[in-house]
């Protein structure tokens, strides 16, 4: 018979959770309460009003614009390089340098393409 009971695991689970009420309800922990059974007013002229007072809304976090040089394997610099984050492609410079804005939480990764790089 317990054999047949750990076959249909949704019994077992049913009465673990009627076991884990039972318990509480006998400990105080859960109390039951007798529900009023007169049906309450749906019209909105009875409701008591709901004040809701706007909050000025957090500022916005500003996009970080990250700075930087590109450099090939063997240490000079790409010119004309492309980065792209996602949503902005910029390129590098005559000196290899680039900024792009990567904004707040956004991508971490930059994607970089040149010409002769791997």
């Amino acid at each position: 018979m317990f054999r047949a009971l750990l076959q249909r695991p949704s019994l077992v689970v049913a009465l673990t959770v009627v076991g884990v009420l039972t318990v509480a309800v006998l400990r105080g922990d859960l109390r039951l309460r007798e529900v009023d059974a007169a049906p309450r007013s749906t019209n909105a002229a009875d409701a008591p009003p709901v004040v809701v007072r706007a909050e000025k809304a957090p500022p916005r976090a500003k996009a970080v614009v990250v700075r930087g040089r590109v450099f090939d394997p063997r240490g000079l610099l790409v010119v004309g390089a492309s980065l792209g984050n996602g949503a902005d492609v910029v390129r590098t410079d005559s000196e290899g340098a680039f900024a792009i804005d990567v904004p707040p939480g956004g991508v971490r990764d930059l994607l970089v393409r040149a010409d002769g790089l791997a």
